[in-house]
């Protein structure tokens, strides 16, 4: 039976096609949007000696990336060129070699627009909390600096109304000119959900060399069965990507796939990332879902990893979509979670065993109280990975100041020490492996095991494993002060990439 493929994101279709075939095969399967070009072309046509800035506003999934990428070819529009630019290669000093980058791009691009405009895509920066106000308006300040002489269009992708309302607050000293008046925000909800399944159906024939549903197990009426528990989702769900998953799910159900790897684990196995790190929640956040449901907190979110996939080649020849899904959702359940960084050091200094390990603790000023077993054990029961493990929802919203803050204030300097111990000081991340899980039977917690063999994905060792008698929990800690989102992503693949191909091997 044939491997199915269907793109998850955009750059999984620039992947699949050489880029002398990209737009010609896209223009098959790709559904125009009218009413959203519409409002691009009134911008672009209005574009002359100066540029502007518009937002692209839109859940994720629903093809913003694919959809721009359609501009170019889209005559009325009056677009020459897409220039992507992946703002994670340039974020290191805050916003300025972001602003170099586009200010070089200007520079090469705005004097050919006899034959159409130039329109440069911010990819991957959906929000500017983590840097400071002057820093913020700094960087819009000096970019409508730019665009008044540089005749330029610039479409910004982001996925929540509350964080590009933050941006557009920021730039008001200069919205007047860097702005087209009442199109600041481009609305995007992606293609008609009645066209879905035709969509589907050109877009499999396209990317499979001309190959029939039937060719990979499929029928017409598994997409219309798809599609109409599709539709019964939540409607900020509906979108174009979780659709093409959906139907990923099928042709592994119909070909008995996920079937032959799930026969090898006899009882379900999640995989928990945390991340100790003080910024750590926030980061957290951009990678899993709070869920209104136990079961759906803290999952991954498969786009996010997606994009980190997809910029890294090698990286990108391992990850097929099949794959990631099967990692994040099927064979095995992935959660994305994060640790308060002063439970790593209470947690050490209260219930390690190791001395060299509480000694570089108490050379640091710390509460007498974090010595003490007992408030580490409440403080670990309101934490998210215990109320997870206990099957309690974890309360929503960033934690506050006051005693919380100075905790982790405290905390920040010794996890540091720390994190130096492990990595280059002799030291080694089991001591504090072992004194989280001893921790975790403290609070209640049975069949709690330290770096053992998975009982049935051999020679995978979880730092701390859980048998919950339902299902096994594998908690994988990655203590690292490094606070980029990268990280996270680069972590987490590289542990799921070891289950993944232990998981396979079984089945061969």
């Amino acid at each position: 039976m044939k491997t199915l493929i269907l793109p998850l994101t955009y750059e999984d279709i620039d992947n699949h096609f050489k880029a002398y075939e990209r737009d010609a095969k896209m223009m098959e399967f790709v559904s125009p949007l009218t009413k959203t070009e519409e409002e691009i072309a009134i911008i672009s046509k209005n574009i002359n000696t100066s540029g502007k800035l518009a937002f692209v506003l839109g859940n994720p999934g629903i093809g913003k990336s694919t959809f721009l990428h359609t501009l170019n070819w889209r005559s009325h529009l009056q677009i020459r060129k897409i220039v992507d630019v992946n703002s994670n290669n340039f974020l290191n000093d805050g916003l300025n070699s972001l602003f170099t980058e586009l200010n070089r791009i200007c520079e090469n691009e705005s004097d050919k627009n006899d034959v159409g405009i130039c329109t440069i895509v911010i990819n991957y920066l959906e929000y500017v909390d983590e840097y400071s106000e002057d820093t913020i308006k700094s960087f819009f300040r000096k970019l409508n600096g730019l665009l008044r002489n540089k005749p330029v269009l610039i479409l910004w992708p982001v996925v929540n109304d509350k964080d590009v309302q933050k941006m557009i607050d920021f730039s008001q000293h200069v919205s007047g000119t860097l702005y087209q008046r009442d199109r600041t925000i481009i609305q995007l909800t992606g293609p008609e959900l009645k066209d879905y399944v035709d969509i589907a159906k050109r877009t499999i024939k396209v990317l499979n060399d001309g190959a029939e549903l039937s060719d990979f197990g499929l029928t017409h009426e598994d997409l219309l069965e798809t599609y109409n528990e599709f539709t019964k989702l939540p409607k900020t769900e509906q979108n174009i990507r979780e659709y093409y998953s959906r139907i990923i799910a099928k042709w592994e159900l119909n070909n008995n796939y996920l079937d032959g790897l799930k026969a090898q684990i006899p009882k379900p196995t999640e995989v928990w990332f945390i991340f100790p790190f003080l910024e750590a929640e926030s980061l957290v956040n951009q990678f899993s879902r709070k869920g209104n449901r136990v079961e759906d907190a803290w999952t991954a979110v498969s786009d996010k990893f997606s994009d980190y996939i997809t910029a890294n080649k090698q990286r990108a020849s391992k990850w097929t979509s099949t794959r990631l899904q099967l990692a994040l959702h099927g064979a095995i359940k992935t959660r994305v979670m994060y640790l308060p960084t002063n439970l790593v050091v209470t947690t050490a200094l209260s219930f390690s065993d190791n001395t060299i390990l509480k000694n570089l603790i108490n050379q640091h000023a710390t509460p007498d109280h974090w010595k003490k077993q007992y408030p580490t054990k409440q403080s670990l029961m309101l934490s998210p990975i215990y109320k997870q493990l206990i099957g309690e929802q974890f309360p929503s919203g960033k934690r506050k100041g006051g005693p919380v803050l100075d905790a982790l204030k405290t905390a920040k300097p010794i996890y540091s020490e720390i994190v130096k111990w492990i990595s280059g000081g002799g030291g080694s991340d089991t001591h504090l492996n072992k004194a989280f899980a001893k921790a975790l039977v403290e609070c209640g917690l049975e069949n709690v095991l330290v770096e053992k063999e998975h009982p049935f994905i051999k020679s995978v060792y979880p730092d701390i494993q859980i048998d919950l008698g339902y299902k096994i929990v594998c908690l994988e800690f990655h203590y690292t002060a490094q606070d980029e989102p990268h990280i996270i992503a680069d972590y987490c693949l590289k542990k799921l990439d070891i289950y993944m191909t232990q998981l396979q091997a079984l089945t061969k």
